[in-house]
């Protein structure tokens, strides 16, 4: 019953509704839930920077957005692995491979999601993206969970990056504007 509480309260509240967030109470909330869903095979690290991360965003697209970049991350790692979870500020965007959207001047708020899966050929860093684009086999993956994560970041004034080696592993980061707390304000 607790776990099925805590699934449902991932779509507490309405899609578009922005309001104001600590990034890291919202990853806290949901790494609790990845604890007892994540296979005991992935040994999960979380590092969360000390301060709060104020940001102005949806907060049931950023868990979507999330729990879609943790269950790529477990699904990468087929046998066992590492999946560590980031959160970081920056005054400066710093630099970012395999970029959509558009890199936050700073200050920037960053989520990362690391594994040490298989990785994602280089041939298709450029396309994982894209609507409809998957490499997994038949029924198994819709290719719009990336997509998604992407729109999410362009809606928001942010980007989502990657970075992958074969073999070795991927981090995906999610790149957001650090709130003033001005953007509630009518323009």
């Amino acid at each position: 019953i607790q776990i099925v509480r805590r699934i449902l309260s991932l779509h507490q509240g309405k899609v578009g509704e922005r309001a104001y967030h600590d990034l890291n109470e919202l990853v806290k909330e949901l790494i609790e839930l990845v604890r007892i869903t994540i296979p005991r095979r992935i040994q999960l690290q979380v590092h969360l920077d000390p301060a709060a991360l104020p940001v102005y965003a949806d907060a049931v697209e950023l868990r979507q957005v999330f729990v879609n970049l943790v269950l790529n991350a477990v699904e990468a790692m087929p046998e066992h692995g590492k999946l560590t979870i980031r959160t970081t500020r920056h005054d400066q965007s710093p630099p970012a491979t395999n970029l959509r959207g558009t890199l936050p001047a700073g200050p920037c708020v960053c989520l990362q999601v690391r594994d040490e899966g298989m990785g994602i050929p280089a041939r298709h860093l450029e396309t994982i993206f894209d609507p409809f684009f998957t490499t997994k086999p038949g029924n198994k993956g819709s290719g719009l969970g990336l997509y998604n994560a992407r729109l999410f970041a362009e809606k928001h004034r942010g980007a989502l990056s990657v970075e992958s080696k074969e073999n070795v592993g991927t981090s995906f980061c999610l790149w957001l504007p650090q709130s003033d707390f001005t953007e509630a304000d009518p323009e």
